[in-house]
């Protein structure tokens, strides 16, 4: 289900979470875990709703991890770039 949820959004949105903060992929994922938890407190809550809204929480942990990732490599390769005995 997760990668259904990527590809319905890849037209509209594609790979914009790339370029997002951690901050925002944050208050997204927060947005997220609202809707799931909104949908498991009604009374008779949809299984498929909660299935997808837990999709979209797990996909926007995976941006944040990628994009932890990237932003490690990309520490470490400035910090392999410097020269010896450099700051």
């Amino acid at each position: 289900m997760m990668e259904e949820k990527l590809q319905a959004n890849d037209s509209a949105r594609g790979d914009s979470w790339k370029s997002m903060t951690g901050e925002q992929l944050g208050n997204r994922l927060g947005d997220e875990l609202d809707e799931f938890i909104d949908e498991w407190e009604k009374p008779q809550p949809n299984v498929t709703v909660l299935a997808q809204e837990a999709a979209d929480i797990a996909n926007f942990l995976m941006f944040v991890v990628e994009n932890e990732k990237t932003a490690w490599a990309k520490r470490a390769a400035d910090i392999m770039a410097r020269p010896p005995g450099g700051p």
